[in-house]
């Protein structure tokens, strides 16, 4: 009996490169940017997570309070506030391969509060001092006073605890 034979061609598909996954999103940190004093150092770090670093950062929408830039090779938003008021702006980090991320921020600035003193009409007994503290801060649109006594502890340290309480918007 004669033996059958079959030939089989086995064709390589033509080769084509290899795909690229997509890029990974980049997602910034902090959800809530803290708040600053007008006139007090300010510095705070957004963090590019994800993407291909390194990243570059820019403010794409918005505006940041007077006094305060954002650094664009480290996302370092710093400076000194000079107003009092609310701003609300975008930053966007891309990444080497320009991949981009996207969040946005509200940053707080409020005034220093303002504080009077009234010394005490005569001392206490035992040499601990206890004076009433007052004064307002402001954060732009609203007013808040505040007024508590204040207790001499030693001869160098007060304490105080107060709550604020909305005057005027």
């Amino acid at each position: 009996m004669p033996k059958e034979r079959a030939i089989v061609t086995v064709r390589k598909p033509p080769s084509q490169p290899p795909t690229q996954p997509p890029p990974c999103p980049i997602i910034l940190s902090l959800s809530v940017m803290p708040g600053g004093t007008v006139g007090t150092s300010y510095r705070q770090t957004i963090i590019g997570n994800g993407g291909t670093p390194p990243y570059s950062f820019a403010r794409t929408s918005g505006t940041l309070p007077g006094g305060l830039t954002l650094g664009s090779s480290n996302g370092v938003v710093s400076g000194t506030p000079s107003t009092a008021g609310m701003s609300s702006f975008t930053v966007t980090a891309t990444d080497s391969v320009s991949a981009t991320g996207s969040q946005a921020y509200s940053l707080s600035v409020v005034t220093a509060p303002s504080t009077v003193v009234t010394p005490p009409s005569t001392s206490p007994p035992s040499g601990i001092q206890t004076v009433n503290v007052s004064g307002t801060i402001t954060d732009g649109s609203n007013k808040f006073a505040y007024q508590s006594p204040c207790t001499q502890t030693s001869s160098t340290n007060w304490t105080f605890s107060t709550q604020a309480t909305q005057v005027s918007t």
